[in-house]
């Protein structure tokens, strides 16, 4: 299995700085950083202890805009008033029934028993959560970046997260090939404004639009023309 070190390295540098090692982290260093930062507060009379507190501080606030994008991925997301998207399509091309392979051990601890499979946008692969809770599909600012999609000039739904308002952009006919010979089609799918090592969310309704039949034995989906 990969570990998180090598999943970050699959990313150029400057991406990296925007994933961050800290966002990897699993629970027991985070715990670990949360006792230093309180720690280093303690010791306000300590220059080096002040300074490890700003930093602590600081990146602090980065993981915990990090952390709203993992919480995304995994239904913790609430946008504001009805949403309603043009509905997906699924083609298959040449066969009727297509199975595809999907991993629910994903190296990030975070993604623990999340189904992730890999597909390609504009050519470019990533991997993408499978979240048959979620009702609508979501991509991400790394997904935009590395894939060369277009998205609105400004928010266009304001989700909440915990009480924080996060402004949601859209980007429209997008081609998502799950496997040769199947092409996800998703008219309109909100983009959050943040960063991950993962491309986006596949939706409930993207699934029964594939008919799939997910297999948690041999960890398949199915999808059926």
């Amino acid at each position: 299995m990969e570990t998180d070190s090598d999943l970050l390295s699959k990313y150029p540098p400057d991406e990296r700085k925007g994933i961050l090692a800290l966002h990897l982290r699993t629970a027991a260093s985070w715990q670990r950083e949360i006792e230093q930062r309180h720690a280093a507060t303690v010791v306000l009379k300590r220059p080096a202890a002040l300074g490890r507190a700003k930093e602590l501080d600081s990146l602090g606030m980065i993981a915990r805009r990090m952390f709203q994008v993992v919480m995304l991925f995994v239904g913790g997301f609430i946008l504001a008033g009805c949403t309603h998207l043009s509905a997906p399509s699924v083609m298959l091309e040449g066969t009727n029934t297509v199975t595809i392979r999907y991993s629910d051990s994903y190296g990030l601890a975070r993604f623990k028993h999340h189904p992730v499979i890999e597909a390609s946008i504009n050519g470019v692969t990533g991997p993408f959560v499978i979240d048959t809770g979620a009702t609508i599909p979501f991509l991400n600012m790394t997904a935009i970046r590395r894939c060369g999609i277009s998205v609105s000039s400004v928010p266009v739904k304001t989700g909440d997260f915990w009480g924080d308002k996060i402004g949601m952009k859209m980007a429209t006919n997008i081609c998502l090939q799950l496997a040769p010979g199947v092409v996800v089609h998703w008219p309109e799918v909100f983009v959050h404004p943040g960063e991950d090592v993962v491309f986006g969310t596949i939706d409930y309704a993207t699934l029964k639009a594939g008919q799939a039949v997910i297999d948690t034995k041999r960890e398949t989906i199915r999808m059926t023309r």
